[in-house]
């Protein structure tokens, strides 16, 4: 249904030919919208079997560059189409193309730049509101004197190093610091 009805149809019968149709691409259209290219020589239909034919484009908006590859109707007809990609289409704005002709032999011709045309989507797709975050914040500590933490289970070391624990005379059992050297 619809299959060639989002295709411009251009006719390229010389190499310095203008397109002289305006192309118009949207976002919400990308891979339906494109090109039916039928390459004429001297009005005829010219054979382009064993030749590679490429859309160059130049988005103007964010400066993306690429090709995308016609896929032959008939070669030997020298009919070809191509769907603009996503990328291209991805933002409002003139977007520079060329039909670029790879002849097989390593030989090129291009045709003379024209213009896509780009429009904003007129509804944009809905997205659900955000809700607002909650912030987290870990408790403050309070400045105290000594090296414990008030958080801390366990005991911090006296500085300096580990603490050692003699039995004194009377039977009690002290800690001393292991002094580091």
């Amino acid at each position: 249904m619809l299959d060639s009805y989002g295709l411009h149809e251009l006719v390229w019968d010389a190499c310095d030919e203008r397109f002289s149709d305006i192309l118009v691409a949207s976002p919400a259209d990308a891979g339906g919208r494109g090109i039916s290219l039928a390459v004429r020589e001297g009005g005829a239909a010219a054979d382009m079997t064993g030749a590679t034919l490429y859309l160059a484009l130049k988005n103007k908006v964010t400066g993306a560059r690429g090709t995308e590859p016609f896929q032959a109707v008939d070669a030997s007809a020298g009919t070809f189409t191509v769907f603009y990609p996503a990328a291209m289409c991805e933002a409002a704005g003139a977007v520079q193309a060329q039909v670029v002709v790879s002849r097989g032999d390593d030989t090129y011709i291009s045709s003379r730049a024209f213009t896509i045309k780009v429009e904003p989507v007129v509804i944009k797709r809905q997205r659900p509101a955000r809700r607002p975050r909650k912030c987290f914040r870990w408790p403050r500590r309070r400045a105290s004197s000594s090296r414990t933490s008030s958080l801390s289970p366990f005991p911090a070391a006296p500085i300096g190093g580990s603490a050692k624990n003699t039995t004194g005379t009377d039977g009690k059992v002290t800690k001393e610091p292991k002094l580091v050297t």
